[in-house]
């Protein structure tokens, strides 16, 4: 390749790559600027328009004819945006269903459209970390979103998670991918992001910290797998039970290990809202009282399952049903059971496995196949726990990255590909 034309796609990367990352902190982003009066919250959605059309408009300018073009996210794009429109013909404009479709355009096109230009996805943690420091323009500004409650002072949810996809990019790339360049921006970087680890430790909601406890688990998994190799990964199956023991364990005692933490901590003078919250919780109706009203969602989460396992009951029909208060089941599976039935949960379910396949098998690949494999680490850790216990997919931007790009990363390295017989060529 040309020198001048590899330098104009490096460029080009670079510049996508930043959008990217404006894409997936579009929450924290607005929430820095709406303190200091520039633009109001809930300007995400206009936030993300401005970063597909400075992409589109950089790609235009570099003469770029290449694209990231993969035929099972062109399915699901297609597919999605038909059911959406027939569920919004169905059931009008003032359903869950019309929320949805703009969700979707505004979070799972734009993202689809991002991601098929050129990119890297290295480049798009580092910039995740970086935009972390955009704290240093306004450090209180976070805190004008607290709230009181429990005799506490704590972030409001949507604020919490804000922080989570700069908080994840920097303890990826302080353990996996830092280098020898930008020394300064990094050690900046590590500063501003510990301060937001900081708040979301202390005034965060659970959610948020079980996220950061989930990925810090992780990051120790992939370094002992980095560590075996040959005849060692022999010993992968043993760590695996010993996970599974320490996480049972874990569960089974949560209760005492909740109340000895809390004491140490109020010893100490330390007030970590998460905790304060569970042990409340924990002191007025036991472990159903922990589940903060979610067992009731469930359980009509359940009921609704049961009258159209098969084909579910429509997109948006959880929202729409007045018997419940809220407007989705908190759950990810549970929402794509109830709207989708078999047809949503046997596709999500293979990916889901697919995706797990990706972060738990041993990590001894090439420089490449990593990047790729940490971004999905990445976009895994900043949607799933939370879609796991609260949230809707529709709107998390982060999610629908995740499927396009695990999708991206099957055709890119032919995952599936048909081992050849030892005997062919014989």
């Amino acid at each position: 390749m040309d020198k001048s034309l590899k330098n104009n796609k490096s460029k080009l990367e670079t510049i996508i790559s930043l959008m990217i990352a404006f894409f997936l902190t579009g929450g924290f982003t607005a929430k820095i600027f709406a303190s200091l009066g520039i633009i109001e919250e809930g300007m995400v959605p206009v936030i993300l328009i401005i970063v597909l059309l400075i992409a589109y408009i950089a790609n235009f300018l570099h003469r770029n004819t290449s694209y990231n073009l993969n035929k099972n996210n062109i399915i699901i794009v297609y597919l999605l945006t038909i059911l959406l429109l027939i569920n919004v013909s169905v059931k009008g404009l003032d359903s869950f269903s019309f929320k949805y479709l703009i969700d979707f355009f505004a979070f799972g096109l734009i993202g689809y459209l991002l991601i098929l230009l050129p990119f890297n996805p290295k480049k798009v943690i580092f910039f995740v970390m970086i935009i972390g420091n955009l704290i240093i323009i306004n450090p209180s500004a976070l805190l004008d979103f607290a709230v009181e409650g429990y005799y506490y002072e704590r972030l409001t949810m949507g604020t919490t998670y804000a922080l989570i996809p700069s908080i994840s990019a920097t303890i990826i790339y302080f353990f996996f991918l830092k280098n020898k360049r930008f020394k300064i921006v990094q050690l900046i970087s590590y500063l501003s992001n510990f301060y937001l680890f900081y708040l979301v430790l202390t005034k965060g909601n659970r959610g948020a910290v079980l996220t950061i406890i989930i990925l810090l688990l992780l990051v120790i998994y992939i370094k002992i797998s980095k560590m075996l190799k040959g005849k060692k990964l022999l010993l992968l199956p043993i760590i695996y039970s010993l996970i599974i023991t320490t996480v049972v364990f874990f569960i089974l005692n949560s209760a005492k290990i909740l109340y000895k933490i809390y004491g140490l901590l109020q010893e100490q003078g330390i007030e970590v809202a998460a905790i304060i919250k569970t042990v409340n919780m924990l002191e007025k109706n036991g472990f159903i009282g922990v589940l903060n009203a979610r067992d009731v969602v469930y359980e009509r989460a359940f009921t609704m399952i049961s009258n159209s396992p098969i084909i579910g009951n429509g997109i948006g029909s959880y929202g729409d049903d007045t018997y419940v208060s809220f407007p989705y089941p908190h759950n990810l599976f549970l929402q794509l059971f109830v709207e989708g039935g078999l047809l949503f949960i046997i596709p999500s379910t293979f990916i889901f496995i697919i995706i797990l396949y990706l972060l738990l098998k041993p990590w001894n690949d090439n420089e490449q196949k990593s990047d790729w494999r940490y971004f999905i680490l990445f976009l895994f850790i900043l949607c799933i726990p939370r879609l796991m216990i609260s949230s809707y997919f529709w709107r998390d931007q982060s999610f629908w990255l995740l499927i396009f790009i695990s999708l991206m990363y099957i055709q890119k390295f032919k995952l599936f590909k048909k081992m050849k017989s030892p005997i062919q060529g014989k």
